[in-house]
């Protein structure tokens, strides 16, 4: 099944958007059965071997714009070249921003509002979409990349590419604008692009990757959005190679390069919780246990894990600040030990095993930071070793850096 959909062949100048856009998919549909008549190629073959394809495809549309008779600059050619490349060959009209390494996330509402956010803030692209049914079929490139992790509940799809980009797409009528896109690139990269979309100094993130090398554990919290599995996936690139890691979680959304790995994924389908996937977890001889997000029963039995051996183990919290994040860790253990969550009992339980909680917070620009590393002492109190300081608010954008404490 060709994932390009026919147009009206016959288009020689493209004298309007929308005449430009049909020559594209005319041509992309021609040089696409030129390819699958000669070695029947899916796209995902000429996605995995674009290297390969890229003059073949260029071969096929010098001789198409002879027979179109299109009359081109050298600029415009190039142009329009790469533009069809990506069709036939890449992620259509997302290929120059997932390649932007500047854009940190795309917002697709709809064929013709596409937005990126980056350092600076949300900003509209000029990406389009022809309509819904080519935002579906970019969609399904997604998922082929991603293979079996896909996760799929009441129109909504949940895809994570094996670099670690995470997909959300509303494909049902729920949305009254048509197919949603919303893409969170992974934070993979030079340390400076780290250091940039998080916010983070270099003594900051030194601290966290040593504490994940030294087998620390880590709490990461934040609000719904403000970026806690983007770091964690930084973070976790720390992890050695050779550890066990366990990973518990939904959907896919956790990216480790250890080798040996094992993920047990929450599924309404089998109904298993997380107290479930936990216990079977401690039997399979892990090093550490990452989960994706700690929020009932688990949570004391995770803890427990950790005093019984997996040192360096990661959690993610949903929680405003350290404080709440805190609180809501003992709160839940008091319930499993069935005590009050100010019995010292608890605190010193909690205190045993937990060392830093990092602090991701959205800004009022948008932007996603660490406003602060806070490490737990003995007592079960926080101690802020970096804060994030405002140092200006211009134009809406907020300035800033950590500080140590």
């Amino acid at each position: 099944m060709s994932l390009l959909r026919p147009r009206p062949s016959g288009m020689q100048r493209a004298s309007s958007p929308l005449a430009y856009r049909d020559l594209i998919k005319d041509l992309a549909v021609k040089v696409t059965d030129t390819l699958a008549a000669a070695d029947g190629g899916s796209w995902l073959m000429r996605y995995q071997n674009r290297v390969r394809y890229r003059p073949v495809v260029s071969e096929q549309l010098d001789k198409l714009f002879m027979e179109e008779q299109l009359v081109l600059s050298r600029v415009d050619r190039h142009k329009l070249q790469a533009t069809i490349f990506s069709e036939i060959c890449g992620l259509g009209p997302l290929d120059s921003l997932l390649d932007d390494d500047s854009v940190n996330e795309i917002h697709v509402n709809g064929p013709k509002n596409v937005y990126i956010k980056q350092a600076t803030g949300m900003q509209r692209s000029e990406v389009v979409f022809d309509d819904p049914a080519h935002i579906l079929c970019i969609f399904e490139r997604f998922t082929l990349l991603a293979g079996n992790y896909t996760q799929n509940v009441a129109g909504l799809k949940w895809v994570t590419l094996p670099d670690g980009t995470h997909i959300t797409a509303v494909i049902d009528s729920v949305s009254v604008t048509g197919p949603l896109l919303t893409i969170v690139k992974s934070a993979e990269g030079r340390a400076d692009n780290v250091l940039a979309r998080f916010g983070l100094t270099k003594e900051a993130l030194k601290l966290l990757i040593d504490a994940v090398q030294n087998r620390r554990n880590l709490i990461l919290c934040g609000t719904s959005g403000s970026g806690k599995t983007a770091l964690l996936n930084v973070l976790a690139k720390s992890i050695p190679a050779a550890d066990r890691v366990i990973v518990i979680e939904r959907g896919r959304e956790v990216n480790i390069d250890v080798t040996n790995d094992l993920r047990l994924t929450l599924s309404d389908e089998t109904q298993l919780t997380a107290v479930d996937l936990l216990r079977y977890a401690t039997t399979l001889a892990a090093d550490r246990v990452i989960i994706g997000e700690l929020e009932g029963d688990e949570t004391a039995l995770w803890i427990e894990a950790i005093n019984r051996g997996c040192q360096g183990s990661i959690a993610v919290v949903l929680a405003r600040d350290p404080e709440d994040a805190l609180t809501q860790i003992m709160q839940q253990c008091a319930q499993t030990l069935q005590t009050s969550s100010t019995d010292e009992t608890v605190r010193e339980f909690v205190a045993s095993a937990l060392h830093l909680i990092v602090h991701q917070a959205r800004m009022g620009d948008g932007s996603r930071r660490v406003a602060r590393i806070s490490e737990i002492t003995p007592h079960g109190t926080l101690h802020d070793r970096f804060v994030f300081q405002v140092s200006s608010a211009a134009d809406g954008v907020i300035q800033g850096m950590l500080h140590e404490a």
